[in-house]
C-alpha cells in the first residue's frame, strides 16, 4: 500500500497468515520516508520477501521482522514492480527511469530464511550450495557493433559461488585507524603508534580471501580471488586451469591466441572451499562444498575422449610454459647484454676483449630469439618465412583450447616439431643465461665497469673476492 499522493511518504506493508481475516504491519525497520510499491514472496520459503520502494529494494528472511537493502549494483531509484523467475530463481526489478535489473539466483537466501541464518552467521565463513555449472563456449557472432550500440553485460562466465564472510579481514593499519576513530567519538585522546608498530604496518601485505577448486581426487584445479569485506559475496570460476603464461614484474602475463588462459576442466564433480591469507598465514575458513559442472546439450560432431584431450592440453601447456618463459628470459638477457655494452662505452679503460665478448653474446642471443620467434628480418619485409617455435605452440593453443573437439593431427605434429626444436634452443639459452652471461658480468665487475641491472652486488670493499 502507499499514500504518497496525499503527502504521506511512510511505507505501508501488511501481512496476513489467515487468508486475509486479520492483518499486521511488517514495516519493522524500513526507512520512514520510502513508500512501498511492490512485494513478492518466495514460492518455496514463505518468510523470504522482496519489497520495492521509492528508494530501492529490500529483502527480509524472517517474514518482515527485519529488512536489508539490496544495494549491490542497484541505484537509489524507485522500484515499481518485482517479479520472480521461478525456474532460475531470479528476482527481476522494474524501476522508474532506469530500466530493468535482475538479481541472478537469489536461492542462497532461502537457506537463511529456512531457519539457517543463525548457523550461517555464527560461522567465520560459509559457502552456500552451488548450482551445477553449465559449460559452453563463449562466442560473439555479432562482432563489433560500435560504441553507440548499447547492450547489457552478460552474467559472469562460469560457475558462481555465493559465500558469506562474518568478519572483514583488515590490515594492522585499518584496525588502528578504526580504534582511533572510535576513541575520537568517545572524546578520548588518540595515542601515536610506536615506530615498531608503523614499520609492521608498512611491511604487512594486504589480506586475501580465495576459493580453492579441487577435482574428485582432491587435486587443486584453480583458485579464485574473493572479497575480504564482511557480508555475502560472489565469485566465478571460468572452468579453466591456471594460465601457463609468464608473470613479469609489470603485472600479469599473456599470450597470443589464447595463451593467457589455461585449458578447460573436464565435466564432473568438484569441491570448493574458502580460505584466507593474513600476513602470510593461510587459514581454511570452510569445509569443502561439492558441486558439478556439465556441458549444455550435445556437440554437433562426435568428441574425442575428454580425458585424453585434457592430457594433451596439459602437455602442450608445459611446453608453452617453457617456451614463453625462455622467450621472456632471453629478451631480459639481451637487455642485460646491451646494458653492459653501454657501461663499457663509459668505461674507457676497460679491455677491448670485454666489448668483443659482449657482442658475441648478443649475437648468440639473437640466434636464440630467431629460433623462438621466427625470422623477423624476412617477416618485416613481408617475405614468407618458417614459423618459430613460439608461433607453432601458440597455433596449437589457439586452435583447440577454446574448442570442444580436441586437437587435430596437425596440432599434434606441430607440438612434436616445436618440442624437438626447443630442446637444442633451450640448451643454448641455458648456457648463455646461467653460465656465460654471469661470467662476463663478473669480468666487468673485476675491471671496475659501472654496475648494471641484473648483475650480482658490487664488490665491497674494493678488491674483495
Amino acid at each position: 500500500l502507499n499514500n504518497f499522493k496525499r503527502g504521506d511518504f511512510r511505507p505501508y506493508v501488511l501481512r496476513s497468515t489467515d487468508r486475509g481475516r486479520t492483518w499486521r504491519s511488517i514495516v519493522a525497520d524500513l526507512p520512514e520516508n520510502g513508500p512501498a510499491f511492490s512485494i513478492v514472496q518466495d514460492p518455496i520459503e514463505p518468510d523470504l520477501l522482496f519489497l520495492g520502494t521509492e528508494f530501492g529494494a529490500f529483502t527480509s528472511v524472517d517474514g518482515g521482522g527485519s529488512w536489508v537493502e539490496l544495494d549491490a549494483g542497484l541505484p537509489t531509484i524507485p522500484v515499481r514492480e518485482l517479479e520472480i523467475q521461478r525456474r532460475e530463481g531470479d528476482l527481476v526489478a522494474a524501476t522508474f527511469g532506469r530500466g530493468f535489473y535482475v538479481l541472478d539466483d537469489y536461492t542462497p537466501l532461502r537457506q537463511l530464511a529456512g531457519g539457517g541464518a543463525a548457523d550461517v552467521l555464527a560461522d567465520p565463513a560459509h559457502i552456500f550450495p552451488v548450482r551445477t555449472g553449465d559449460m559452453y563456449l563463449e562466442w560473439s557472432p555479432g562482432g563489433d557493433s560500435g560504441a553507440d550500440f548499447y547492450q547489457a553485460d552478460n552474467p559472469p562466465f562460469g560457475v558462481t559461488f555465493t559465500y558469506f564472510v562474518r568478519d572483514a579481514l583488515r590490515t594492522r593499519s585499518a584496525v588502528r585507524r578504526a580504534e582511533e576513530q572510535a576513541a575520537q567519538r568517545r572524546g578520548e585522546d588518540t595515542p601515536y603508534p610506536t615506530w615498531e608498530a608503523l614499520e609492521a604496518e608498512d611491511r604487512e601485505p594486504d589480506p586475501q580471501v580465495f576459493l580453492t577448486i579441487r577435482d574428485a581426487e582432491g587435486a587443486i584445479v584453480n583458485t579464485v580471488r574473493g572479497s575480504t569485506a564482511s557480508g555475502m559475496h560472489r565469485a566465478t570460476w571460468d572452468y579453466r586451469y591456471p594460465s601457463y603464461a609468464p608473470v613479469t614484474a609489470g603485472g600479469g602475463g599473456g599470450g597470443f591466441g589464447g595463451g593467457s588462459a589455461g585449458p578447460m576442466a573436464l565435466p564432473g564433480r568438484y569441491t570448493v572451499s574458502l580460505s584466507s591469507r593474513v600476513d602470510g598465514t593461510v587459514q581454511e575458513l570452510t569445509a569443502p562444498v561439492p558441486f558439478e559442472i556439465a556441458p549444455i546439450g550435445e556437440a554437433a560432431i562426435p568428441l574425442q575422449d575428454r580425458a585424453a584431450v585434457l592430457a594433451f592440453q596439459q602437455e602442450t601447456g608445459a611446453l608453452l610454459r617453457a617456451v614463453t618463459g625462455t622467450q621472456r628470459a632471453t629478451a631480459d638477457a639481451l637487455d642485460r647484454v646491451r646494458t653492459l655494452q653501454r657501461a663499457l662505452d663509459r668505461a674507457a679503460a676497460a679491455p677491448e676483449a670485454l666489448r668483443q665478448d659482449a657482442r658475441a653474446l648478443e649475437l648468440r642471443l639473437l640466434d636464440v630469439q630467431e629460433a623462438l620467434n621466427g625470422d623477423r628480418t624476412r617477416g618485416a619485409r613481408s617475405e614468407p618465412t618458417m614459423p618459430g617455435i613460439v608461433g607453432r605452440v601458440n597455433q596449437v593453443v589457439s586452435g583447440h583450447w577454446r574448442g570442444q573437439w580436441g586437437p587435430t593431427a596437425t596440432h599434434r605434429q606441430q607440438v612434436r616439431i616445436a618440442a624437438d626444436a626447443f630442446t637444442d634452443v633451450h640448451r643454448e639459452a641455458q648456457q648463455i643465461i646461467e653460465t656465460d652471461l654471469p661470467a662476463l658480468e663478473a669480468r666487468l665487475e673485476a675491471a671496475g665497469v659501472p654496475w648494471t641491472s641484473g648483475r650480482a652486488l658490487p664488490r665491497w670493499p674494493p678488491g674483495s673476492p
